[in-house]
């Protein structure tokens, strides 16, 4: 069989640390497994590096006949996006595929997996997704625990090798370092964590000779040059260690290590031992530096173990990770101030302090509930404590992302550049701007597109233009702190830009039309652009065109390089507005969106950038364009065509040097002609005719025929519906030659 495993792409707002990019080690079993027993298997890294490919065609393309994703509790709401599509394309026949979730969540919040999703895995994978695959379990599966790990194959490093992980430690400068899991379970009962319920209380281990061999391998195949080995209790088999260390030395194998464990399993012999195996740095949890907290957290540890521990790393010279959790139930002032106080006295080489989060299924969690301290419980059952926000501003600096999602800033006036700016912290690297007049169909879809997308680092800023359907209600519904919204009457969009504009406080400008979705990587695909080419003022996409319900009908790649840009936006545009992303200095400099140019306000600040600066579209189609009978670009086509003229001729005369036309009397006269010309008949005949040509572009002939042979029954004459309609009954390679040769007429 062909199967796809995935994760999950991190949320931008979450209570815990995403940063961290290493391999997923439990999927890197799962693929050996699969491998080794005669399965194809395909890899995508979400968490990694989010990607678009369930619309993209990649399950049909690769012919995958089973989705396993590895779910965990902080990017759920990404597992769930997922599942929805893929279930969204099974009811349509897009896809025949089934469907499988592991990985903690499904432990953890069961309840939680739709129904229709065929296959929940909990606990360990390798048994389980064999018995999937060969037809012999039910809709939930828990296999028996493996009892010896030495038994299963190495993770598929080949697979992950190639990928950008982080390959370094802040302990040591050696690289590449690669992430080793060695341990299983844990039999400890710390009332802040689930790992039990995951993996349960049993330990198991990979053998010392089995650990070796795999640093031996990853040392003569990827030249590794240092080992993380990320998991609770490292230690905890004394024996294990000792024995481990013991043949690193005896086989001269000299590598650096770090490694995750507890104080009450390590002693100054063990220390020593380690630290000339190798051995460099210890993640410890610490927890707190109050006897009372950590009796109430059921930690098992001792003010006075801990002390010891790290006097001895000092003496040794072992670095230090101390993990520190701050918001406690029932922790007061001053035991908080006495585990600050903690942090300083042991002089960790690094100290982390974590904000108190209740995580379903842990003893705290439980407790939390049943004495009504939470002030927030979010969509992932995450529980926040009263205060929570207050903790973020203390110990993460503020990070608006690690707060709870409250009710968004709702600006009722126009504020000055300015006030803006000192209401509403630091600025972000982007501004996303919108306007939007009766959108309710789509512009939740819109919205959402922007909120998940793989950069965080932006404000969005909707301007509801004087909606009066359901548009100001679906604004409303919305908590994110980015968001920010103004409510003003109607006064078109090109005023509603430019208010957005001077609002902005982003170093780069986005645009997002509210019908239209941005694909998860389009913000940080764009920034890295920019950044990347300095002199590139304004760089759009390439687009997919999509129909009323979403579905893909066409993709248009449109000019990449600025000098063919430049030529060509003499003729017609070659931007789609909502994709674009551009420096806001820059934009401020030529002056904005001009209100004269009512229906082609885009395309004249794009002639007036290319003018002064580099002008760039990606290659990449990273934005979804609506294109629907009721859309503006099509009620409104016989407009945007007179003003988009005028915008030219507008060009053409400054770079000869000479003087605009009197563009109100230029606009009056576009205005009375297409109070002649916008006729319903010949709107309409575009509208097929633009449809027409992009199921032509895929050779898709019967349909393509049959929406140009509604174009040329309204016009008595439309010379691009006639042509395009002869040519669907030409051969597809006869097509295929005729395409360079139609632009070049075009172009003429």
């Amino acid at each position: 069989m062909n199967v796809l495993l995935t994760t999950s792409a991190a949320p931008l707002m979450s209570p815990f640390s995403t940063d961290e990019k290493r391999p997923s080690l439990g999927l890197g079993f799962l693929i050996a497994v699969l491998r080794d027993v005669g399965h194809k298997v395909f890899f995508i890294d979400n968490y990694l590096r989010p990607s678009d490919f369930l619309e993209t065609g990649y399950l049909l393309h690769n012919e995958i006949d089973l989705v396993g994703i590895y779910a965990n509790t902080i990017c759920y709401r990404d597992t769930r996006r997922m599942l929805l599509k893929m279930q969204a394309m099974r009811k349509k026949g897009e896809w025949k595929g089934k469907i499988m979730v592991g990985g903690p969540h499904t432990a953890v919040a069961l309840e939680t997996i739709p129904d229709f999703v065929d296959y929940i895995v909990q606990g360990e994978g390798e048994r389980a997704i064999i018995d999937i695959l060969e037809g012999n379990t039910g809709h939930v599966v828990r296999a028996e625990r493996i009892r010896d790990l030495d038994s299963l194959p190495m993770p598929a490093w080949e697979y992950f090798a190639p990928l950008p992980y982080d390959d370094s430690v802040q302990w040591f400068r050696d690289r590449p370092v690669f992430t080793m899991n060695t341990s299983r379970g844990c039999p400890f009962n710390c009332a802040f964590c689930s790992v039990d319920s995951i993996w349960g209380k049993q330990y198991t281990y990979f053998s010392p000779e089995r650990m070796v061999s795999d640093i031996e391998y990853l040392i003569k195949t990827y030249g590794a040059r240092g080992i993380y080995f990320r998991e609770d209790n490292f230690t905890l088999n004394r024996k294990r260690v000792i024995n481990f260390c013991e043949l690193l030395l005896r086989k001269g194998i000299k590598i650096k290590w770090v490694c995750e464990t507890r104080v009450d399993t390590l002693d100054y012999d063990l220390i020593s031992l380690m630290y000339r195996a190798g051995c460099r740095a210890y993640y410890l949890g610490v927890e707190s530096g109050n006897q009372r907290l950590l009796d109430f957290m059921r930690k098992g540890i001792t003010i006075e173990q801990t002390e010891r521990v790290f006097k001895w790393c000092h003496q040794i010279g072992m670095k230090t990770a101390a993990s520190f959790i701050v918001g406690i139930p029932t922790e007061t002032e001053e035991e908080r101030a006495q585990t600050i106080y903690f942090a300083k006295k042991i002089k960790p080489t690094t100290a982390w302090f974590n904000v108190f989060v209740g995580i379903p299924r842990s003893e705290l969690y439980e407790y939390v509930l049943e004495n009504n301290l939470y002030e927030y419980i979010d969509d992932r059952g995450l529980v926040y404590l009263e205060g929570h926000d207050q903790l973020v501003e203390q110990f993460y600096g503020g990070n608006p992302c690690r707060k709870i999602l409250r009710e968004r800033v709702e600006i009722q006036r126009k504020p000055s550049i300015s006030s803006s700016k000192v209401e509403r912290g630091k600025p972000p690297k982007v501004s996303v701007i919108m306007s939007v007049y009766n959108a309710e169909k789509h512009v939740k879809e819109a919205i959402d597109s922007i909120l998940n997308q793989t950069f965080s680092d932006f404000e969005f800023i909707i301007v509801n233009d004087g909606s009066t359907d359901r548009t100001s209600e679906i604004l409303k519904s919305y908590t994110d702190l980015r968001l920010i919204i103004v409510n003003q009457a109607n006064k078109g969009v090109t005023r509603s830009l430019n208010k957005a504009i001077e609002m902005a406080r982003g170093q780069y400008i986005a645009r997002m039309d509210a019908d239209d979705i941005s694909l998860p990587q389009r913000l940080q695909m764009q920034v890295e652009f920019l950044e990347e080419h300095p002199a590139v003022s304004l760089v759009g996409t390439s687009v997919l065109q999509i129909d009323e319900d979403g579905k893909i009908m066409a993709e248009w790649s449109l000019l990449t390089e600025s000098a063919q840009i430049k030529k060509a936006l003499l003729t017609e545009n070659q931007f789609c507005h909502g994709s674009v992303m551009f420096r806001r200095e820059r934009i401020e400099k030529v002056g904005g969106y001009r209100e004269e140019f009512e229906r082609a306000q885009d395309y004249d600040l794009w002639l007036r950038i290319a003018e002064h600066y580099e002008v760039a579209n990606l290659a990449t189609p990273l934005y979804k364009w609506r294109f629907t009978a009721n859309g503006i670009s099509v009620s409104r086509k016989i407009a945007q065509d007179q003003y988009a003229t005028l915008a030219r001729q507008c060009a053409e005369r400054r770079r000869r040097g000479e003087k605009e036309p009197l563009i109100s009397q230029g606009i009056g006269v576009t205005r009375e002609r297409t109070r002649v010309w916008g006729e319903k008949r010949q709107i309409l005949a575009w509208y097929h005719y633009t449809w027409g040509r992009a199921l032509l572009k895929q050779e898709r002939m019967q349909e393509a025929r049959l929406q140009l042979g509604q174009a040329i029954k309204n016009p008595p004459f439309y010379l691009g519906a006639w042509v395009f309609y002869l040519a669907t009954y030409l051969p597809s390679s006869w097509l295929r030659k005729m395409r360079p040769i139609w632009h070049k007429m075009r172009r003429r």
